[in-house]
C-alpha cells in the first residue's frame, strides 16, 4: 500500500464530515472554488502540482502563484471555524491541531479578477481546476481588448501626475480623474482620467433562458449563458479593456442534489462568516423570500427561494468602479423573474 492510500485509508472515519483542522497528512488552503473556498491539500511534494492525484483526491486551484495546483481529499469538508479576531480579520481554518482557527484581513468576496489575452474574455468554471475559461469573442461582436496593468495604461489614457501624499494620508485625484487601486508596488494609486463612458446613463435589453429566468442586462455587456451546465448560470461581464478583477453580474441556479450544495441559510452563513458580507434586508413577493446581502464597496448578493433550492445573483467591481455599476445589479435584482414551470 502507498503511502497515498495508507493516509486514505487511515482517515476513513472522517468520511463525509464537516471538519475544521485537516487530518494528518494534509494543510488548509484556500482554493478559487466559490462553494468550496477551503479544502485540505495533501502534504507529499509528490502531489503539489495537481497531477495524477490518488483515489478519493481531487485537483484544486488555490491562489499560490508559485504552485496553483494542489491534490485536496475529498472524504472531507474544510470550513472555516468561528472565532473571535481583531478589527478587520475573520476566522480561518489553521494548520496547528493546538490552536482552533487562525486570523487573516478580510479580502474580497464573491468574486475575484480572470485575466485573459486581446480578443477573449473569461467565463467563470466553477468546479473546474481553472476557475476562469478564456473563451473567443462571439462573431461579429467588438473586439476585446488585451488586458492591461494599470500601472501601464492604454493610449489616450495616460495617468495623471500626482504629488505623493503624506505618510498615513489618502491619495487626491484632481477634477476630471479617477482614484485606481494598481498591482504596481511603486505606484499603488494612480489618477487615470474619467472615461467618456462613465458619463452615459446604461441601456438594458432584456434576456431569457426559456423556462428558466429572464432579467434585464445592460447593452453591450458580454453575456455566457451556461444554464445547462451542472451548476446552471448565466455570466454577464462588462468589458472594461483592463487587467485584474472584472465588473460581473452572475445569476446561478441551486438545487438539492447538486454537487457542493447548502440550503439557504447555510448558504447565508457562509457569505457573513467566510466572506465578510452582511444581511442588509429580507423581502417577499409571490411567495418568493429574497435575502439581500452586501460587502460594502465590493459586492452584493441576492438569494431567492425556489421550490428545491435557491437562485443567487451576484454583483462584483473594483472598489473605484463599483458604485457606477450598482444600478445595473439593481436593475437585475428588480427584473428578475423565474420562469420554472410555465
Amino acid at each position: 500500500m502507498t503511502a497515498a492510500a495508507a493516509l486514505l485509508a487511515a482517515g476513513a472515519a472522517w468520511a463525509a464530515q464537516n471538519v475544521s483542522h485537516c487530518p494528518e497528512g494534509s494543510r488548509p488552503s484556500r482554493t478559487l472554488e466559490q462553494r468550496r473556498p477551503w479544502a485540505c491539500v495533501l502534504d507529499s511534494e509528490r502531489y503539489q502540482d495537481g497531477v495524477d492525484c490518488p483515489a478519493g483526491t481531487r485537483a484544486v486551484t488555490t491562489p499560490e502563484a508559485a504552485s496553483p495546483f494542489k491534490c485536496a481529499r475529498e472524504d472531507v469538508t474544510l470550513t472555516a471555524p468561528r472565532g473571535i479576531c481583531p478589527p478587520g480579520e475573520t476566522a480561518i481554518p489553521s494548520d496547528d491541531p493546538d490552536k482552533p482557527y487562525a486570523c487573516e484581513p478580510v479580502g474580497k468576496s464573491f468574486m475575484g479578477g480572470p485575466r485573459c489575452p486581446k480578443g477573449t474574455r473569461p467565463v467563470p468554471t466553477p468546479g473546474q481546476m481553472q476557475s476562469f475559461r478564456c473563451t473567443a469573442e462571439p462573431k461579429g461582436a467588438d473586439p476585446a481588448p488585451a488586458a492591461r496593468p494599470d500601472f501601464a495604461p492604454p493610449p489616450g489614457k495616460e495617468k495623471a501626475v500626482v504629488k505623493p501624499a503624506a505618510p498615513g494620508k489618502p491619495v487626491n485625484c484632481p477634477q476630471g480623474t479617477r482614484r485606481v487601486v494598481t498591482e504596481n508596488p511603486f505606484e499603488p494609486v494612480q489618477c487615470l482620467p474619467e472615461e467618456e463612458s462613465d458619463a452615459k446613463p446604461l441601456a438594458y435589453r432584456p434576456f431569457k433562458v426559456s423556462g428558466a429566468v429572464s432579467f434585464d442586462v445592460p447593452r453591450g455587456w458580454n453575456v455566457t449563458d451556461a444554464w445547462k451546465d451542472a451548476e446552471p448560470a448565466v455570466y454577464v461581464m462588462a468589458d472594461r479593456g483592463r487587467d485584474g478583477r472584472p465588473v460581473s453580474l452572475t445569476v446561478t441556479r441551486s438545487r438539492r442534489g447538486q454537487a457542493g450544495y447548502v440550503d439557504l441559510e447555510t448558504r447565508i452563513w457562509q457569505e457573513e462568516d467566510w466572506h465578510a458580507a452582511k444581511e442588509v434586508s429580507r423581502s417577499r413577493e409571490g411567495g418568493r423570500l429574497s435575502i439581500h446581502l452586501e460587502a460594502p464597496g465590493e459586492s452584493r448578493l441576492t438569494l431567492v427561494s425556489a421550490p428545491d433550492g435557491y437562485f443567487a445573483l451576484s454583483y462584483g467591481a473594483p472598489a473605484e468602479l463599483y458604485p457606477r455599476y450598482l444600478p445595473a445589479f439593481e436593475r437585475l435584482v428588480k427584473s428578475f423573474k423565474s420562469l420554472e414551470g410555465r
